[in-house]
């Protein structure tokens, strides 16, 4: 039986997501003016059921069994506007999330411009279907749904681990795995406990494109001969799913140079747009003057639950192969400090990696830092010339 043709990624038409982002917007808009009128709402039944409240006074026993039985009825209201208020507060509480999922997903859909694809695109992604990807991988197609989620928790994992690692007195460096040092400008944090490395590093540049940058390494790493420069120990690396110009699921192997180890990893990799609090280097004993909020992008990598990545083909399933999961983000930020009035770009790379043993999560810490180095080599440093 002939295998079906591995179809080529191509670039969507313009207009098909102007539309998309647009009804998304709308619907967006639509929400919000629903929660505005439940909080309206909600404030009206608050202020009801005070007024309520205060009309209820001890019944004096000389009063008619009639007054008794008012208060009572009374009661049994206000009983029944707390349960529906408590309901419309679940329900304001599920349209908040709601707003927030519509949210991430539309800025997965806002970042792109037409330019975003390059010339060579097509000819290096080539995507598996979703017949080969249920053959060879035992995935399923990732919804919209998901895709918020995986999103809204690669956010969460990565706030996590900075504020373990760069906030957390108890983390010294060189006791129980952590490192904390400064080189070629980066300030560099790890931790590697068992399987698992955590990372952060931040730098500070003057005259770079927060999009601009993103870009460039999102177009990098969708064709070979420039992904592996670096990341030269990455093996293989395909296309399950483009769910936008800005959202893919890949499947990659990465190998260990030691003992061929080969780790398997099936991810979702997304640009959205997104700020981050920044505290600032001076000797300032005012801290909210040190916090400021950057405005930029982040390049988000974040594994696949065990229930989606499916299994490993059986014929492979003894030998040198395991899962590695991945929780990585790019992030590219302009800053004004508020008191020199200086601008710049706070670049920083943060994560949480598990390949399975301590020795290999020591290995995968050496490499991510190699490959952020060459990453600055290789995108940063061309960047700054042109300016």
């Amino acid at each position: 039986m002939a295998r079906p043709q591995t179809p080529l990624l191509k670039p969507h038409p313009t207009i098909t997501f102007e539309s998309s982002r647009q009804h998304r917007l709308r619907r967006l808009m639509k929400m919000r003016t629903t929660v505005q009128q439940l909080e309206k709402e909600y404030a009206k039944l608050c202020e009801h059921s005070s007024t309520k409240t205060h009309m209820v006074r001890p019944v004096n026993r000389s009063k008619n069994w009639d007054r008794n039985k008012e208060a009572v009825a009374i009661v049994k209201r206000l009983g029944a506007e707390k349960l529906l208020l408590q309901s419309m507060i679940q329900q304001k509480i599920a349209w908040e999330h709601q707003l927030q999922c519509v949210s991430d997903f539309d800025q997965v859909n806002t970042v792109s411009k037409p330019h975003f694809q390059s010339p060579n695109h097509e000819a290096a992604l080539k995507m598996l279907n979703a017949f080969e990807a249920k053959k060879d991988f035992g995935i399923s197609r990732l919804t919209e749904q998901e895709l918020t989620r995986l999103i809204q928790d690669n956010k969460r994992v990565i706030h996590e681990v900075e504020t373990r690692l760069l906030f957390t007195p108890s983390l010294e460096s060189g006791s129980g795995g952590h490192t904390c040092m400064q080189a070629f400008g980066w300030k560099i944090a790890q931790r590697v406990e068992g399987g698992v490395m955590e990372f952060s590093f931040t730098k500070k540049f003057t005259g770079l494109s927060p999009l601009n940058i993103l870009q460039t390494t999102w177009l990098n790493d969708m064709q070979p001969s420039c992904f592996k420069n670096i990341n030269p120990e990455t093996q293989r690396q395909e296309v399950v799913q483009e769910m936008t110009p800005n959202a893919v699921v890949l499947v990659r192997d990465v190998t260990s140079t030691t003992d061929m180890f080969i780790f398997r990893s099936i991810f979702a990799r997304f640009l959205v747009k997104a700020t981050c609090e920044i505290t600032l280097d001076r000797n300032d004993f005012d801290a909210a003057r040190n916090n400021v909020i950057g405005t930029g992008y982040l390049l988000g990598t974040h594994s696949l639950g065990s229930d989606s990545r499916g299994r490993f083909p059986e014929k492979i399933s003894s030998g040198n192969l395991s899962w590695a999961n991945l929780t990585m983000s790019i992030g590219v930020f302009d800053v004004v400090d508020p008191t020199t009035g200086e601008k710049f770009q706070h670049v920083r790379w943060a994560g949480r990696t598990d390949y399975c043993s301590e020795e290999h999560a020591r290995r995968n810490a050496t490499d991510t830092l190699h490959g952020m180095l060459r990453w600055e080599m290789l995108v940063i440093a061309p960047a700054l010339n042109i300016h």
